[in-house]
């Protein structure tokens, strides 16, 4: 609200004041509803349905790309596939949580999540490659933590094996692709530059990405108490006229110049404030089987945050979809337990 003061553009900071008291109202309703009206069971019901709706979508989006020529899987026709994979990649850990659960058989649980994996492969987004490896790793890793008095060995070679197949998976699916073992390789040479030279040459790839994130840091420096204030327009005011304007492709450098410091704060706080209350639903369902859709749902959001680094879709509605349905099922264990 404050920022209407410094702003350039009125109709930008009202559209985008408008567009963010909607998502938290919006986020705190739907916390409401779920529980209001959902008990725990049919929360887990709900739960499978999600997955269930995710593995039909992967399905048509395999189907375009496989028989409908299409450039990659992305299934929906309005959104683009960065922003597709925010609604599905921070499920990942919510799916390994649901076969330990006991929501699935292994055959069933195969399928599904082997249809959703190749899915978001064949996207052939960075970002989505980053979140669904940092997910499957981290829920194992936290899962270990959690259970390290409890863990016999059968059930660790079990999950020994699962980790297997999905390198396995990722290998194949690597050497076999050229479009994703492209985009991994030109990834790894980009911080590889970036690490030794400090720049991206003109003409290389992800020199565009490197303006956009030179430009953001520069704006920043000369905004960094208030910001250039609310609104995409009032951002982009301040580009470098050698430069197209966009957003840097990361929610932290993007923010810090729209908000300042002292907004961007706020932003964090919330964001890690949703962390806290999941890491403590954890510790209060250890011992039950609950503990694994709290730890799903806990990497679900690290993975959010992670995939942060390199898009910023914190205005899309599935990403606020995805916290309410977490912080709702926190509440409800509570609630019920």
């Amino acid at each position: 609200m404050f920022s209407v003061l410094i702003v350039k553009n009125y109709r930008s900071w009202f559209i985008y004041l408008v567009m963010w008291i909607f998502y938290v109202l919006s986020f705190l309703s739907l916390i409401r509803i779920y529980n209001r009206h959902i008990c725990l069971k049919n929360f887990i019901t709900y739960l499978k349905n999600i997955i269930f709706t995710f593995s039909i979508i992967s399905l048509i989006g395999i189907f375009r790309f496989l028989f409908l020529k299409f450039g990659d899987a992305n299934p929906w026709a309005f959104i683009n596939k960065n922003g597709y994979i925010f609604s599905i990649v921070p499920f990942i850990p919510i799916i390994l949580a649901a076969i330990d659960y006991g929501m699935y058989k292994t055959f069933k649980f195969l399928i599904i999540f082997i249809i959703i994996f190749i899915n978001i492969i064949l996207v052939f987004s960075r970002t989505a490659y980053i979140g669904l490896v940092f997910s499957l790793f981290m829920y194992y890793i936290i899962y270990h933590i959690v259970n390290f008095y409890r863990i016999n060995l059968l059930s660790l070679l079990r999950r020994i094996l699962r980790f297997l197949l999905v390198t396995i998976l990722l290998y194949i699916l690597m050497i076999n692709i050229p479009h994703f073992k492209e985009k991994i390789i030109i990834g790894f040479e980009t911080v590889n530059k970036v690490i030794k030279f400090g720049e991206i040459k003109e003409g290389e790839s992800d020199y565009r990405r490197y303006l956009l994130i030179k430009e953001s840091i520069r704006i920043f420096k000369e905004h960094w108490l208030l910001g250039t204030g609310l609104g995409l327009e009032n951002y982009l005011y301040y580009f470098n006229e050698n430069t197209i304007p966009a957003k840097p492709h990361s929610l932290y450098l993007s923010y810090l110049a729209e908000f300042g410091l002292i907004g961007f704060s706020f932003l964090v706080l919330f964001l890690f404030s949703i962390l806290q209350v999941l890491y403590k639903t954890i510790l209060y369902t250890i011992g039950k089987k609950e503990v694994y859709l709290s730890i799903g749902f806990f990497v679900g959001h690290l993975t959010i945050l992670i995939m942060f680094l390199f898009n910023e879709y914190i205005t899309a509605p599935y990403t606020w979809f995805f916290w309410a349905t977490a912080v709702a099922y926190s509440l409800l264990v509570r609630k019920e337990r």
